[in-house]
């Protein structure tokens, strides 16, 4: 009974992921460049982690490095974005709730350029300490 069980959960699942694939197919099809550019995203990140792949362990630890960085600095640059938009709403009265959804936005911006600035942070110090 249990075999019969997973065969109808993997049935199941492969169900969805066609219809998943027929919908996207579907939504890409109204415009071909889109689903081009899809294809082209594709293959150059699965050029992108073949390379990635062939590195050796101290060039992947300093890969890592560099993207947490980029991850970091872009979460900033877009929390501080965010809040200078905010300061320019909060001139006017009556647009509080747009205020009150970049505050929140910016929140979560700023956890997440808390936690990529704590990982970063982690990294470098491992790597300074394996030298």
């Amino acid at each position: 009974m249990k075999k019969f069980a997973f065969i109808a959960g993997l049935i199941a699942i492969l169900l969805i992921n066609i219809w998943y694939l027929y919908d996207s197919f579907e939504y890409f099809s109204k415009d071909l460049t889109d689903l081009i550019y899809v294809f082209a995203i594709a293959i150059v990140g699965g050029i992108a982690f073949w390379i990635y792949s062939k590195c050796s362990p101290k060039w992947r630890r300093r890969i890592q490095l560099i993207l947490l960085g980029l991850m970091a600095t872009g979460y900033s640059l877009i929390c501080i974005t965010i809040l200078i938009v905010t300061i320019q709403f909060s001139r006017y009265p009556f647009d509080r709730e747009v205020t009150i959804y970049l505050v929140s936005i910016s929140a979560f911006g700023a956890m997440g350029a808390c936690y990529s600035w704590w990982q970063f942070y982690r990294m470098l110090r491992k790597q300074r300490r394996e030298r």
